[in-house]
């Protein structure tokens, strides 16, 4: 089976030099809407109307971070235009989703099918939304937004699919017989909907971390103590557990390097490409880019690609080897994880180590939460929380 290539990006945030306190995308009080019947008239309440192809006429750029000239992301036509498997897959994957999930996805202004020639990217989309009285413009309709390419909703057919996808894009070429793969037994794990809910709950991690500004608490005391440009525009976290839970004091030997995450702090987050993590590096050894080295030099060097790998998953920090990328990230995949182990219909998805081991990595995410404690924990207990 040909692999399609996934790329991921997080949403925008707009530059300011005013302090403002940032409205909310997500609330508790946000309600559960009906996944209906996509060929049914529009409807705002409901999720399908929501589902639509996006509208590449206008001259959309995800990247114009200027308020001025920005316009927001539109449908083209109706949600009767989205192809019946995209509709299917998007419509699986709700029912999937957890019930807190379920009411992010509902707030959401739209989920758009963008064509992969003109948007290659998965994009979730933060606009900056004032709180009443705050002189801070806003930017486009101040709604949030997912947009999935038509080439990662053909490759997730299912969660491996969906998840091997994501092994061969960031490392942009992978031999599986080498290295180590996913394989899944499990029948719900096996459908569209479980590998459309990873990609949709990994952009909607994103915008998470968007609407809480967790990363934005400003360091760990004075010397890495540095503003996350989006707190000049949301006001600070109301806890510190991105900073205690992701980032680690200098030295230590685990966690991230808070001072080098506090001095490339970024608004736009791409994709990785080329092996680079914005200049962070982990603590405890774990080091993507040498990974990545391994795999693409002229001639790869497999054994200590895959000793690498198993370490990332060994660590006792980390959920997948796209988490090892960057802090960012990390919140970002723990959080897509946290809402599969949570799934309405239960999932698992093994990695083959390709040494004789596996490993069940939805399954060490229960385990996680049963167990209440340790560094895995700490980062589940971190992200939103689920029912």
């Amino acid at each position: 089976m040909k692999v399609s290539v996934l790329i991921l990006l997080v949403g925008l945030v707009m530059a300011s030099s005013a302090h403002a306190q940032c409205k909310p995308h997500f609330m508790p009080t946000d309600t559960v809407c009906d996944v209906g019947d996509p060929t049914a008239p529009a409807d705002p309440s409901t999720f399908v109307y929501k589902i639509c192809n996006l509208n590449t006429t206008i001259g959309y750029h995800p990247e114009n971070l200027k308020p001025s000239t920005y316009t927001s992301p539109t449908c083209d036509g109706t949600a009767a235009n989205v192809s019946q498997p995209f509709r299917n897959g998007l419509a699986a994957a709700f029912r999937l989703a957890p019930t807190d999930v379920k009411r992010k996805l509902c707030a959401l202004r739209q989920v758009f099918v963008t064509p992969s020639s003109s948007f290659p990217e998965a994009l979730g989309i933060w606009e900056m939304s004032p709180s009443t009285g705050s002189s801070v413009p806003q930017r486009g309709n101040g709604a949030a937004y997912i947009a999935i390419p038509d080439t990662v909703l053909t490759s997730a057919t299912s969660l491996l699919d969906e998840e091997n996808a994501l092994l061969v894009a960031l490392f942009s070429t992978y031999p599986s017989n080498s290295l180590p793969w996913f394989t899944s037994q499990n029948a719900a794990a096996s459908g569209p909907g479980a590998g459309v809910l990873a990609v949709l709950a990994h952009e909607l991690g994103h915008l998470l971390l968007a609407d809480v500004n967790a990363d934005g608490k400003g360091g760990m005391g004075a010397s890495v103590k540095k503003d996350h440009p989006r707190s000049l525009l949301c006001s600070t976290p109301a806890n510190d557990c991105f900073e205690k839970s992701f980032l680690g004091a200098t030295g230590t030997s685990k966690r991230w390097n808070a001072k080098n995450f506090h001095d490339n702090m970024r608004r736009w987050i791409a994709f990785t490409t080329q092996g680079d993590q914005n200049h962070n590096n982990h603590q405890k050894g774990i080091n993507f880019g040498q990974i990545y080295k391994d795999i693409n030099q002229s001639k790869p060097n497999l054994p200590d690609a895959k000793t690498r790998i198993g370490a990332v998953y060994s660590s006792g920090e980390f959920v997948s080897v796209f988490a090892a990328v960057s802090p960012e990230e990390d919140f970002v995949e723990t959080y897509k994880y946290k809402v599969l182990a949570n799934a309405t219909t239960p999932l698992s998805l093994t990695i083959d180590f390709r040494d004789g081991t596996t490993k069940d990595v939805i399954k060490v995410v229960k385990d996680a939460i049963s167990a209440a404690s340790g560094d895995l924990y700490d980062k589940i207990n971190c992200v939103p929380a689920l029912p």
